[in-house]
């Protein structure tokens, strides 16, 4: 490792330095993240040793940084999967409450409307006996994808648990808004899902529920569009 001296009557913005001796410090690509410095009030100079210490500490600093750094990315990363989740790469359970709750809380101060949609996929069970459990996370996985290309940056799409989906459809202007939504998402997860050379269809049974006309607190939300949902699926089942 480089390392550089500089022996002058005063060094430029400290007045008292007489010497100054710097190991540079660069991560694993090269790249510069600065030096390791030090600095006396008396000329002088380091002899081989001196100068094997500030390179060994320059390189124990260079460890610690890519340790801390790795740390954080371990810690990011136990974050995403404690909010999302792992199939779909949707926002799990957790994360869409936290969603939910806020679009709650910022209607009800801003005065404005927002809808939840609590999908369920029907007789989804029939697709993983059919084709295998890896086919249905395929067609999961699809299914996150289409809901999220169908709705806006500012709505939330989230895998709620097995075949079951909340769409969070914040700032909506009226109602009709929402059940235009609900009508264009049953059309476009209706459309077939290719598994290998086949392709399987599957249905949705999807339940709305309006803040503040349907509940005003998250859980109101909940329960309405769950029970709107199951009001949906035995309609269609003739019960």
């Amino acid at each position: 490792m480089p390392w550089y001296v500089t022996q002058r009557r005063t060094l430029t913005g400290y007045p008292g330095i007489r010497f100054y001796a710097a190991a540079p410090i660069t991560n694993g690509e090269g790249l510069g993240l600065g030096t390791l410095c030090v600095a006396a009030p008396e000329p002088g100079g380091l002899n081989p040793f001196q100068r094997s210490a500030l390179n060994q500490l320059a390189h124990t600093v260079v460890l610690l940084l890519e340790s801390r750094q790795a740390m954080c990315e371990q810690a990011r990363q136990l974050r995403y999967l404690a909010t999302h989740d792992e199939l779909t790469a949707l926002p799990n359970r957790v994360l869409g409450t936290d969603r939910l709750q806020t679009a709650v809380a910022r209607a009800h101060r801003n005065g404005t409307t927002m809808a939840l949609l609590f999908i369920d996929l029907d007789n989804f069970k029939m697709v993983n006996d059919t084709y295998g459990h890896a086919a249905g996370d395929v067609v999961l996985a699809d299914i996150g994808r289409r809901l999220v290309a169908s709705t806006r940056e500012t709505d939330t799409v989230t895998r709620w648990g097995g075949d079951e989906f909340l769409v969070i459809l914040s700032d909506i202007t009226h109602r009709d808004d929402a059940e235009s939504k609900l009508a264009h998402l049953l059309e476009v997860l209706g459309s077939s899902y290719p598994i290998g050379s086949s392709a399987v269809s599957v249905s949705a049974s999807i339940g709305l529920a309006v803040y503040p006309d349907d509940g005003k607190d998250e859980k109101a939300l909940l329960n309405h569009a769950d029970m709107a949902m199951y009001q949906t699926k035995r309609a269609r089942s003739g019960g």
